[in-house]
Parts: structure tokens; C-alpha cells; sequence
């Protein structure tokens, strides 16, 4: 996986999103994990999580635990969840004081008609990124 993550890194020219496949801390097997995927490509990592309460504690944790493994972050997302729960804007505000100077965006709940991907707003824009985003 390292190694195709590598070359494809390598060979693209366009911002490469690499899924976490439900966390940083995700075993791969052989006792590897996400984290250290990341800390091997040597790019930074994107924290997405939900508006929810217990999240907050998730997105602050991950982040720490990253930068300890030698992963920068970029950036916290903060997606809306589909459940009664506060508003992306005030988990947003709770999370400012705990990441220091990390951007913290949000997005509300994708809805409406066609395709939902279609609606996904362009991040990298929104982050002034390099060429890789994870």
C-alpha cells in the first residue's frame, strides 16, 4: 500500500485525497496504522469529524496524537451530522481554543437533488493547500 501511495503520489499532478478509512489510528495489519502511512508519505493530514459532542474529543485527540507520530495537520472539518446535535458552527468555536492555530472549517448537511458529490465544496481552495491533502 506504501508503496502504490508513493508512486501514484509521485506521478499525480492533481491534490490527492487519501481516505483514512474511519481513523488515524485504523490497524492495517503487521501492527501498522493510518497514522503511520501518513508519517511514511511525509503529507500532512486533514481531521474530519462531526458536529456531535463526543466528537470534539475525538478531532482534538487525533490531532495531538498525529503531531506526535510526526504527522503535521492541516486543518480540522467539521462536517454536520444528520441527528439533533449543535450546530457545526458552535462545535467549530468549542474546538478553536484546543487547536491552537489550525484552521477549523465546516460544512453543513449535503441535501437536495442529484448527486451529492457534486455539492462537496472544493477544500483545497478553502485551505490554500499543496499538492496533497490526506
Amino acid at each position: 500500500m506504501l508503496e502504490f501511495c508513493r508512486r501514484t503520489v509521485a506521478e499525480s499532478s492533481a491534490t490527492l485525497l487519501i481516505e483514512g478509512l474511519g481513523g488515524a489510528f485504523v490497524p492495517l495489519g503487521g501492527g501498522r496504522t493510518i497514522a503511520e502511512l501518513i508519517a511514511a508519505l511525509d503529507i500532512p493530514a486533514l481531521v474530519i469529524g462531526g458536529s456531535y459532542v463526543g466528537c470534539q474529543s475525538h478531532m482534538i485527540a487525533t490531532c495531538r496524537a498525529l503531531e506526535g507520530a510526526g504527522v503535521s495537520c492541516t486543518a480540522i472539518l467539521v462536517n454536520r451530522q444528520p441527528a439533533d446535535g449543535p450546530p457545526v458552527a458552535e462545535t467549530a468555536a468549542a474546538l478553536g481554543p484546543c487547536c491552537g492555530a489550525l484552521p477549523i472549517l465546516t460544512v453543513g448537511r449535503l441535501s437536495g437533488p442529484g448527486p451529492l458529490w457534486e455539492q462537496v465544496p472544493d477544500l483545497t481552495k478553502a485551505l490554500r493547500l499543496g499538492e496533497h491533502l490526506v
